[in-house]
């Protein structure tokens, strides 16, 4: 991607029968710079991402986050501290607003150069794909280029990328290396999804009931503090209140070049039901964007149920002239290292 002093390395992934592609930049944290994928209402090639329109600059400056896979944790941890197991551990304060925030933001992963692993065509599952499997260890040094200050831990990480007709699915394992103690670990995406009007976009979050009722939210918006969306500390309270808006009918609203402005987080009620809710319900969470103002395309974000948590953010084009909105999968809230919300511990050796 690009040239020059600023180039990055990139793997393509592409359907040579239907002209999808996919182009995921290995020399910054497996960023997904492009995904182009057909749409089966018009039969037209169509970028599902934002892109940062070939410029390797732009992704080496890492603007707005754009595709990047977030570990070892996603979103914002308050005041850049945390404790585990008895320690306090301060992280690189990345995002600074005085007299506001002083947080370390959506982890390491994200400028790191990976390793490309493997890479080649497959059709064990009956459905073919072409996949590159690209990874990265962490060692633990809190000094020099591979530091990773105040997260003092060794981990191995795999993103597996796959290509097929109509969809790409990004795989995500992490490995403790540790012998002897445990790790703090959670993960997200960070995809700005393309439409031709925010304003007008529909969102609908997974709907599925598993007590198989018509009524009742099946998401918690989860309270921030004071200022929230556009300012204050965007840290969860610990409280939340139910929420049904997003049922696909309803549009961001605003105007075209101000929509309405969110920068919310929602948590899966489902979650927190009987462990048939899988069995009932499958085992993904499902979401569409459902473009209104575009091709009338309806893009679907699909995760495991490990990823109960969901961050909408439709500020872009107000803030930077991007009509897309990111809808981010989670594995935990946001400070999940403090308030302890679907945080993953892994143990010595565990994945």
């Amino acid at each position: 991607l690009g040239s020059g002093a600023d180039a990055l390395g990139m793997k393509v992934l592409s359907n040579t029968a239907t002209g999808e592609r996919a182009e995921i930049i290995w020399e910054s944290g497996g960023n997904t710079e492009r995904v182009r994928l057909r749409s089966p209402t018009t039969g037209l090639l169509r970028d599902v991402l934002q892109t940062n329109n070939n410029n390797a600059t732009a992704v080496r400056l890492n603007q707005h986050y754009a595709g990047n896979i977030l570990l070892p944790f996603a979103n914002r941890i308050r005041n850049s501290t945390y404790n585990f197991f008895g320690r306090t551990y301060l992280l690189p304060r990345n995002e600074n607003t005085p007299g506001v925030r002083s947080d370390a933001l959506h982890g390491f992963l994200f400028n790191r150069t990976l390793a490309v692993r493997d890479a080649g065509c497959t059709n064990a599952t009956g459905v073919p794909s072409v996949y590159v499997t690209l990874g990265y260890r962490f060692d633990g040094s809190q000094q020099g280029s591979s530091a990773t200050p105040g997260w003092p831990f060794k981990l191995d990480t795999a993103l597996t990328y796959a290509l097929s007709a109509g969809s790409l699915s990004i795989i995500t394992r992490a490995t403790s290396l540790e012998t002897s103690q445990a790790l703090p670990w959670f993960n997200g995406w960070h995809p700005y999804f393309a439409v031709g009007s925010v304003a007008q976009a529909r969102v609908e979050l997974d709907s599925c009931r598993a007590d198989n009722s018509t009524t009742g939210a099946q998401w918690n918006h989860i309270t921030m503090g004071e200022g929230a969306p556009r300012a204050g500390d965007l840290i969860p309270t610990g409280e939340a209140t139910p929420w049904a808006r997003f049922d696909g009918s309803t549009p961001i609203g605003g105007d075209e070049e101000r929509p309405s402005y969110m920068d919310d987080e929602f948590k899966s009620t489902l979650a927190q039901k009987a462990l048939s809710t899988a069995a009932v319900c499958g085992p993904y969470i499902r979401h569409r964007i459902h473009d209104a103002g575009g091709d009338k395309s309806t893009i679907v974000l699909w995760a495991d149920r490990q990823h109960a948590v969901t961050q909408i953010f439709t500020g872009s084009q107000e803030l930077w002239g991007w009509r897309a909105i990111a809808l981010e999968p989670m594995s935990a809230l946001a400070d999940a290292y403090n308030n302890g919300d679907g945080l993953t511990v892994l143990w010595p050796g565990e994945t």
